[in-house]
């Protein structure tokens, strides 16, 4: 047996040329040719492919149904035959059907997978047509008669689609005929026979195709474009609408047209005008390429009547056409003409219009005021003045959404720059950002007090609709399964997981957890890989932020095998993200070094994603920074930063949340001068998007008054800590680890004014005990534990009046403080052993010594 050779799509016609056709042999100076042995049933090709039942044959070749003994799947096999496989030209048709297809890619497109030379054959495999030809199904005028016109409408508009995809890639057909176009098992019609497609540019001839649908120019030889194409098509169209193609006239001038039957729907007068249009004789007057006829189609199908005067109009065209002689002067049929084409085209059905009816319901006046009552119905002082935030940014959206939406429309239908594939990936972007919309708002529409506070980061969490006009990113995006069932389930599916993503950003943690959870079972049940990764993505990303991390981990982990498996590569960059978040809040930086990497090289795959890029910098900032590499995460927080303002502006709320980040890190440095005032510029931010009453604000308050006392402002500081305090007492049980901060940070405040002369250590008692019993409530860290026992303790020594209690328990603090404090906070430990020290010798000199002599051990 010859070894099997497969030819890669791009070596074309010179992996061709370089070997001659087994058929052909050379013996003592002479070439004799000798036929390929007949192939049957149960005969195996290449090794792989085995034989089951011949499908048709051709000129060229014949096609058989074949076993994939690899991929254990039927397809399409087309050998070409033993005299055709003797020429040159042929074998380079089949590599250049093998091009075609792989440069289209279209669900209306065949899909042609390799070319190979085998057991002294030449073949291309393909996917399996299972429902014959659309010349099989055509039939005659009884037949289409007997069609339902959606379906007619429906094959027009597969068949339209995929030539479409062929010309926005400046491919053109040649031979588009019903032969050529398939029935796939699961209903779609498919374009096929891509040997005599070429790339169209100036000097384009068209040769071969089929006669009785050659166009004009290509019959006399002359240069052609697509709108050859656009003939044929035209002619396929009159086809499937009535049984027949057109038929020319008499005098050879022009092809008859049939008129549209009695009654017809307005959708029928459109569709007629736009098949004359197509076989029109001067192709100058024909539609430019497909993707204007799928755009013409589109707006058939919203065709509205047409007034009584435009009616007559066309009718007197169509008389014209019939009898021209039976016009006594020309100019007034020209002129006549001209009118009904002017009329036509201005009373065409608008097209792209409406996208503002596709947000009814989800985003509009009705929906706008339901959100309103919830929100003022929350009780929180700053609901008001949420519900304006939110609205300013979801009525941006809607507005974004209707734009983009348009646009997508437009650049296909319109203005013939986008083919139907890329407006296909398109609107299904956008079909995903209107659903994570009306899971935001149903949320919204019964918001609670938690759902208010969290409502600005639920909705800077909507995806970008900007992400809808990049093409690199959509081509990254997975097809849906084609079993249609499968199709309503995996929609269904992940219109939920956008309201899991709602939940999670709107602050309902456990039920965001609690749902994802219950969709990552029901998506394994459905079998779909791409969307099984999803919702382990999902259900990874909430417990992160609601635990328990072992089993985020695993969810996560499983989420990027899954991923990577479907060549899902969206997801397999957000959840390798997610990876390094969580790794970020545990400190584990070793670790992050394994998926830091992985994260970047999938990002670039994609295209790039600056909000995710941010995100990955800003893992590693938190991750360095809990490991006390506060330099290191500083670089990284600045970098997150930079990111987030390129790409938010300056303004923006989650543009303040790393600015307070920095403010932070800057801090623990020492470098308070400029970590105050990048913690201002996050405050100031927050007020203006926020308002200043959020809860959010109150965090960066309290950090405000750190640094303030750290500058030797504890009167500004103070002020800072109180404010953080009031605008938390609403918002958080009164044993919330936050309140321990602004509580001891008042204590502090307190005992640097006592220092400086001003006020009394006893206003520090009072908010450093409720400190107190916080954190050794809540089992904080051995660090923030030690911090308020020994602020407490120096104002009990401070405070009196019975100096002999408070200050045995003041000492007895300390001691705790001394013993909390880790060996890796030097500083803090010797200030304690020197107030210790210093304390015990105030006891001595007061003859109470044995008070405070425990106190050094």
């Amino acid at each position: 047996m010859v070894p099997s050779t497969v030819l890669p799509a791009d070596s074309g016609p010179e992996g061709a040329d370089g070997d001659e056709p087994p058929e052909v042999t050379e013996v003592g100076g002479r070439v004799t040719r000798r036929a390929a042995p007949d192939i049957a049933a149960g005969a195996v090709l290449a090794d792989r492919y085995q034989i089951e039942a011949t499908l048709g044959e051709g000129g060229s070749g014949t096609v058989y149904r074949a076993w994939d003994r690899i991929l254990a799947e039927a397809v399409a096999v087309k050998i070409l035959h033993a005299h055709r496989a003797r020429e040159r030209s042929w074998i380079r048709r089949l590599a250049r059907e093998v091009k075609v297809a792989r440069a289209v890619g279209h669900p209306n497109v065949c899909r042609v997978f390799e070319l190979g030379h085998a057991d002294g054959r030449w073949f291309v495999t393909m996917e399996l047509a299972t429902g014959g030809s659309l010349r099989d199904q055509i039939g005659g005028p009884e037949n289409a008669a007997g069609r339902p016109l959606p379906e007619r409408l429906r094959d027009i508009r597969e068949l339209a689609a995929g030539l479409a995809a062929m010309h926005a890639v400046a491919l053109t057909h040649r031979d588009v005929t019903p032969r050529n176009v398939l029935r796939m098992a699961d209903g779609r019609l498919v374009l096929t026979d891509f040997g005599l497609s070429i790339e169209h540019d100036a000097h384009t001839t068209v040769h071969g195709g089929t006669p009785a649908y050659l166009p004009p120019e290509a019959a006399r030889g002359e240069r052609s474009d697509q709108r050859s194409d656009v003939f044929q098509l035209g002619m396929i169209i009159h086809e499937i609408l009535t049984g027949v193609r057109p038929a020319w006239a008499p005098d050879g001038s022009r092809l008859v047209v049939a008129d549209p039957p009695p009654g017809a729907s307005p959708a029928e007068e459109e569709l007629a005008r736009l098949v004359s249009d197509c076989v029109s004789v001067d192709p100058a007057r024909r539609p430019v390429s497909a993707v204007a006829v799928a755009g013409r189609l589109a707006a058939a199908e919203v065709a509205r009547p047409l007034p009584l005067p435009l009616r007559l109009l066309a009718r007197a065209r169509r008389f014209s056409r019939r009898h021209p002689r039976l016009l006594v002067v020309a100019a007034s049929a020209v002129a006549l003409a001209g009118v009904v084409r002017a009329v036509q085209v201005a009373s065409r059905p608008p097209l792209c219009q409406g996208a503002e009816q596709q947000l009814a319901g989800i985003w509009d006046p009705a929906r706008t005021e339901a959100v309103r009552r919830a929100f003022m119905a929350s009780g929180k002082g700053y609901a008001g003045e949420s519900f304006s935030r939110v609205r300013a940014v979801l009525d941006q959206y809607g507005q974004a959404w209707t734009r983009m939406y348009t646009d997508a429309c437009e650049a296909t239908h319109r203005r013939g720059e986008q083919s139907a594939e890329v407006l296909d990936l398109r609107m299904g972007c956008l079909k995903d950002d209107q659903g994570e919309l009306r899971a935001l708002t149903d949320l919204f529409s019964s918001a609670d007090g938690e759902v208010v506070s969290r409502s600005m980061n639920a909705v800077a969490a909507l995806s970008p609709i900007g992400r809808c006009a990049d093409v690199a990113i959509l081509k990254a995006v997975v097809r849906p399964p084609e079993d249609h069932a499968a199709r309503v389930r995996v929609d269904a599916i992940r219109q939920q997981l956008s309201e899991v993503k709602a939940l999670h950003f709107g602050g309902q943690l456990a039920e965001a957890s609690r749902r994802a959870s219950a969709l990552v079972g029901e998506s394994r049940a459905l079998g779909y890989e791409p969307l099984l990764a999803e919702a382990l993505q999902a259900q990874g990303r909430t417990q992160t932020m609601s635990g328990p991390f072992l089993e985020a981990e695993a969810a996560l982990d499983e989420a990027l095998l899954r991923a990577e498996a479907s060549r899902h590569d969206r997801v397999l960059a957000e959840a390798a993200v997610d990876r390094t978040a969580l790794l970020g809040v545990q400190g584990r930086v070793d670790e992050l070094g394994r998926f830091v990497p992985r994260a970047e090289a999938t990002l670039k795959r994609i295209g790039g994603d600056r909000r995710l890029e941010g995100w990955i910098y800003a893992n590693l900032g938190t991750a360095l920074f809990y490991k006390g590499r506060v330099q290191e995460a500083l670089a990284m927080q600045e970098k997150a930063l930079d990111i987030k303002q390129r790409l938010l502006g300056a303004e923006h709320w989650d543009v303040a949340l790393s600015l307070g980040s920095v403010a932070s890190y800057l801090h623990s440095l020492g470098r308070e001068d400029e970590a105050l005032e990048r913690n201002q510029q996050a405050i100031t931010v927050l007020e203006r998007t926020l308002g200043a009453g959020h809860p959010e604000l109150a965090l960066h308050l309290n950090n405000r008054g750190e640094i303030r006392l750290a500058l030797g402002q504890p009167r500004e500081a103070r002020a800072d800590f109180e404010r953080a305090l009031a605008m938390w007492k609403d918002e958080l049980p009164a044993d919330h680890l936050y309140l321990s901060y602004s509580l001891t940070g008042v204590g502090l405040a307190v005992l640097a004014l006592v220092d400086e002369g001003s006020g009394g250590a006893g206003d520090a008692v009072e908010p450093l005990e409720r400190a107190y019993r916080i954190r050794n409530g809540t089992g904080a860290a051995p660090e923030l534990r030690a911090e308020t026992a020994f602020a407490l303790a120096r104002a009990l020594w401070k405070a009196g009046p019975d100096a002999g209690r408070d200050r045995a328990r003041a000492v007895a603090l300390g001691n705790e403080a001394l013993r909390s404090f880790p060996a890796d906070k030097a500083a803090e430990r010797a200030q304690v052993s020197e107030t210790l020290h210093a304390w015990h010798a105030v006891a001595q000199s007061q003859g109470t010594g044995r008070a405070a002599t425990s106190t050094t051990r």
